[in-house]
């Protein structure tokens, strides 16, 4: 009898609500073939989205790089359409 009012007094509601995230965690905690099924499930999908990529857009690009030095002396004119040229 004592040990049955000690309980209630433990308990008062006799039931305690758990969230569905704390009784996972509880379960992934308490169980590693949880935790490996868990990590074969990530494997499986990561290579879905390595499969579905292949049939996204694809960017494709190319580029240069030059120089262009230009180089103005004080005092002088502007240069003339030849000498920019280079033709004389």
């Amino acid at each position: 009898m004592l040990t049955l009012l000690g309980m209630a007094v433990a308990h008062p509601s006799g039931a305690e609500a758990e969230t569905i995230s704390s009784a996972l965690a509880r379960a992934y905690a308490g169980n590693p073939d949880l935790n490996q099924q868990r990590a074969g499930t990530r494997a499986t999908d990561e290579g879905v989205a390595r499969a579905k990529s292949n049939y996204r857009p694809q960017v494709q690009g190319t580029g240069s790089v030059g120089f262009n030095h230009t180089e103005l002396l004080l005092g002088a004119s502007a240069p003339s359409t030849a000498n920019a040229t280079g033709g004389g």
